[in-house]
């Protein structure tokens, strides 16, 4: 090959990889299409979507050893979240009091909320307000301290679990066995809000009617969402007056089934009693 021909290969060879690299370089740096960039944002911002605060919670809090049921409604107005935290008496609580009182809620920098006692709605005795503070919003529950002002320190005296249970609410319809008269039961089980507060009401009978039972139970969540127990309200039970029935046990909702354990004490007119632990299912029927 002579020279002029090695150089004009040379220089097509040159040419080749400059146009190459410009384009090459064009492409790489060349923004996104505006569909993309859209999607992109919007995908960010579902990544990053917060999970409303708003909503009624229900489950239990511990105070210097005592446990309480608690409901705590979160309302959002205007993009600032305000609490009211209602406190009562579960049937192995010490304190059979009862209360409620506002509250202001912050977010702190790594995530997590305070909840800061604003005023009484309803104050038993001299019960002091509490603060929730360093509480963490997951899976639509919510766990945190119980903090009690002390001169100017903020004491922890105890722990908060609760959460909603929206998919809980509506009619269920089953039966259940007795232990120890083997005496087939009716039941319906209501869960809905009383005065704010997530409830259960279950009635009873026996399938010719002659036993019938009605009364109320608090809910209360347990371990991980989606587990609750039934906890039986007897301060205000009408029961007939040889059957005292406990608890419903370690439920949990699957396709519309709420299945758990029916815990029972049954009394004759003397001293003499036996207890009685009964699995139950319940169709949710409305």
């Amino acid at each position: 090959m002579n020279k002029i021909s090695k150089l004009f290969c040379t220089g097509l060879a040159l040419l080749s990889q400059s146009m190459f690299l410009a384009f090459g370089a064009s492409n790489i740096d060349e923004p996104q299409t505006k569909e993309y960039i859209e999607q992109s944002v919007i995908s960010s911002e579902k990544d990053h979507k917060e999970e409303s605060l708003a909503g009624t919670y229900v489950g239990s809090y511990t105070d210097n050893g005592q446990t309480h049921g608690v409901s705590l409604e979160i309302v959002e107005a205007n993009g600032v979240n305000y609490a009211t935290f209602s406190f009562y008496p579960l049937s192995y609580s010490k304190s059979k009091a009862s209360g409620s009182f506002f509250m202001n809620v912050e977010k702190n920098e790594d995530g997590t909320y305070n909840f800061i006692q604003d005023e009484w709605v309803s104050r038993p005795g001299h019960y002091e307000m509490v603060d929730l503070l360093n509480c963490t919003l997951s899976d639509s529950s919510i766990t945190g301290g119980v903090f009690a002002q002390s001169g100017n320190l903020q004491i922890q005296i105890g722990n908060l679990f609760v959460t909603t249970i929206d998919e809980l609410y509506g009619v269920y319809k089953g039966s259940y066995h007795t232990g120890l008269l083997r005496t087939a039961f009716e039941i319906t089980l209501t869960i809905t809000k009383n005065r704010g507060i997530p409830q259960a009401y279950f009635y009873s009978t026996t399938q010719d009617k002659t036993e019938i039972e009605s009364y109320a139970l608090n809910i209360v969540p347990f371990g991980v969402r989606g587990n609750y127990n039934f906890d039986a309200i007897k301060e205000n039970a009408y029961l007939p007056k040889w059957f005292v029935v406990g608890h419903i046990l370690s439920c949990s909702l699957h396709n519309n089934i709420l299945t758990g354990i029916i815990s029972d004490v049954r009394g004759g007119y003397g001293n003499d009693s036996s207890s009685s632990l009964e699995p139950v299912a319940l169709r949710k029927i409305s």
